[in-house]
């Protein structure tokens, strides 16, 4: 009879964990009482098609749940498998690589990068001597971000760390916090040279492999092979839009990684915990305080508010959340969000992934903070809705051209004068084609701009893309009265980038 009954209890807990499905909830956790219903709330009042949130406390998931759906149009529904891109959240794995060649006495953080890539360079010969695996990683050298790079151009992860030499500095070396993806992309070729590996096969390996997270990978070409993976949307009109991959595998290091919740809950645990799996340490302690260490002071108001820190370590932004340490990084890439963050005093952690770009992440994480922490309620989502409205009309102003126009001029020359293949070291090729009526400026990437007349030589372009939706292109003349150059301003406080025309035969 005692048997009859413990099967019984066994069976009606097997199908009580099977009817909880994707939702692992501890309800003796107070704190979170009605949290899943403010989640789904949020998530529909943002217009996000999916998203997946993960929690824990005291080195155990207390809050695991998937919300909507991970495919609009087939109406798939986000499970603990599923994958999202996490974009900038990559940081922090690179870092740890990094921090994991310090533990194996392969690195030293504060060594000059040349004496372990000897073909390492940057614009600046005193940068190119003295600047440190350390710089890299806290965002440091001198250089301005330059995203446009693998916006407008494409090459191998190698091709793009030749390439940077030429990329013209807007700081002294050491001087401010410039956030730069190019940099992390140097930081993840350096893993993969000591190591004898790629960066890939070193995160795989190292991290992965040892903590379980047996869906991550580093490529959306591979996600989009998987089972169970979430296609990217864009909401900023209140309808879910989906929006092709961007494939970013060259800079990979500084954002490719895509995981899901049930990955990214082994990720903060390892964090949580010390840097231990189980009885094994993965990486050193002191290699987890230097990564949470303030480094540099984050001085652009705008980058600051984005970021929700004015601090940054290495691989993560460092902050103080209502009187509590705080260390989290976010990640944005087209038609994806994410945020991973920490209390690392409290153990507490947080995960909220999302397949749409805007701040529900955020608005999330704090309403779990403050349930958690027992604080007074914030309104975080009109925090945050605000601060989305200023953000968006930076984007669409940020390609504007900064002078009115003159009236009643027109161009130099007949506009198929101008139609020709234009190169720049970093940047590559920008060919433009066209007649009498218009031009077409064809970027490498295979990004295309058609070209309205501005006044004078200038035109004004508008791209499809949505991190760089405009363009200004200026012609200049040579002496004899022919096209020699066109310029585009790229990158903010740098002088614009000069294309010069080549010959054609």
């Amino acid at each position: 009879m005692n048997h009859s009954i413990g099967f019984l209890v066994l069976i009606a807990c097997f199908l009580l964990l099977v009817s909880m499905a994707f939702s692992q909830v501890k309800q003796e956790d107070i704190p979170l009482k009605g949290f899943t219903e403010f989640a789904e709330k949020v998530r529909t009042e943002w217009a996000v098609p999916g998203m997946a949130v993960g929690v824990i406390k005291e080195g155990e998931v207390v809050y695991m749940k998937g919300f909507g759906y991970r495919n609009v149009e087939k109406q798939l529904l986000v499970t603990p498998e599923t994958l999202f891109a996490i974009g900038s959240c990559t940081k922090s794995f690179t870092a740890m690589a990094i921090g994991m060649l310090v533990d194996d006495g392969r690195l030293d953080l504060d060594t000059p990068l040349i004496d372990y890539m000897s073909d390492f360079r940057l614009y600046d010969d005193y940068a190119t001597l003295h600047a440190t695996p350390r710089d890299l990683l806290c965002h440091r050298t001198g250089m301005p971000g330059y995203d446009t790079l693998w916006i407008l151009s494409h090459g191998s992860r190698d091709e793009f760390c030749r390439r940077i030499r030429y990329l013209e500095p807007n700081a002294g070396f050491r001087d401010i916090f410039q956030y730069n993806n190019l940099m992390y992309m140097v930081a993840g070729t350096l893993v993969g040279r000591l190591s004898g590996d790629s960066w890939e096969e070193f995160v795989a390996r190292r991290i992965f492999k040892p903590l379980g997270m047996e869906h991550s990978n580093f490529s959306v070409t591979e996600s989009q092979k998987a089972n169970d993976f979430a296609q990217p949307y864009i909401t900023f009109t209140g309808k879910a839009e989906k929006v092709p991959f961007r494939n970013i595998d060259a800079t990979g290091p500084a954002g490719s990684i895509n995981s899901c919740i049930e990955d990214l809950m082994k990720w903060v645990k390892l964090h949580i915990n010390d840097g231990k799996v189980g009885d094994s340490q993965l990486v050193s302690e002191t290699r987890l305080v230097q990564m949470y260490l303030p480094h540099m002071t984050i001085r652009n108001p705008g980058l600051a508010k984005i970021a929700q820190s004015t601090i940054y370590g290495q691989g993560w932004y460092v902050s103080d959340y209502r009187g509590y340490r705080l260390v989290e990084h976010g990640g944005n890439i087209d038609g994806f969000s994410a945020l991973v963050s920490i209390l690392p005093d409290e153990n507490i952690g947080v995960v909220v992934i999302s397949n749409s770009l805007n701040f529900v992440t955020h608005i999330i994480t704090r309403d779990i903070y403050d349930r958690l922490l027992m604080l007074e309620k914030r309104d975080w989502n009109s925090h945050f809705k605000d601060l989305f409205a200023e953000i968006m009309e930076m984007f669409a102003s940020s390609g504007r051209a900064k002078e009115e126009p003159k009236p009643d001029t027109s161009p130099s020359l007949p506009l198929t004068d101008y139609t020709g293949i234009y190169e720049h070291p970093a940047f590559g090729f920008v060919k433009v084609r066209g007649d009498n009526e218009k031009l077409i400026a064809y970027f490498q990437s295979g990004l295309t701009a058609e070209l309205e007349h501005f006044h004078f030589d200038m035109f004004n372009g508008t791209t499809s893309d949505f991190y760089l939706p405009a363009i200004n292109v200026r012609f200049h003349l040579s002496n004899d009265g022919t096209v020699d150059n066109l310029s585009i301003p790229l990158q903010e406080g740098v002088s614009d980038i000069v294309f010069r025309r080549l010959k054609e035969e």
